[in-house]
């Protein structure tokens, strides 16, 4: 009965402390960012589709045994849109997904923090210089 109690004991004090340092939330803020990255990242991918050897007929070609027939037209203004943009959709795609994807990274380090119950004394700006960096360096 002892060693059941030492058992309980353990759980209660390590659920106690995962509950104090907020782990479950930090963990769902960097999740939920990093999730939220990938809606840029897909946006640079489709958007560097232009610079590949393929030429639109051919991309479309590709499409048109594979996407219903009433969901073609919108597939084929999708590519046609990829291929009249510029360059700024890019430029805008990659300063988003760095900057949602520092966000997760962001959130790991205040969570990190919490843990080891460090004070952070950065100023904001380069808090984010310092997430956009860990983001590019891994």
């Amino acid at each position: 009965m002892s060693e059941q109690n030492r058992s309980a004991g353990f759980l209660r004090s390590v659920s106690d402390t995962v509950g104090a340092k907020k782990i479950f939330v930090y963990a769902a803020a960097s999740d939920y960012f990093l999730f939220m990255s990938l809606v840029p990242l897909l946006m640079l991918l489709v958007s560097l589709i232009k610079y590949l050897p393929f030429d639109q007929l051919y991309i479309m070609h590709m499409f048109e045994g594979t996407v219903p027939a009433s969901f073609y037209r919108i597939v084929n203004s999708i590519v046609s849109s990829i291929y009249r943009s510029g360059s700024a959709v890019i430029t805008f795609s990659v300063v988003l997904t760095l900057f949602t994807a520092s966000a997760s990274i962001r959130a790991m380090m205040i969570g990190l923090d919490n843990v080891y119950n460090v004070d952070r004394r950065d100023k904001i700006p380069m808090f984010f210089f310092r997430g956009i960096i860990y983001t590019i360096d891994d």
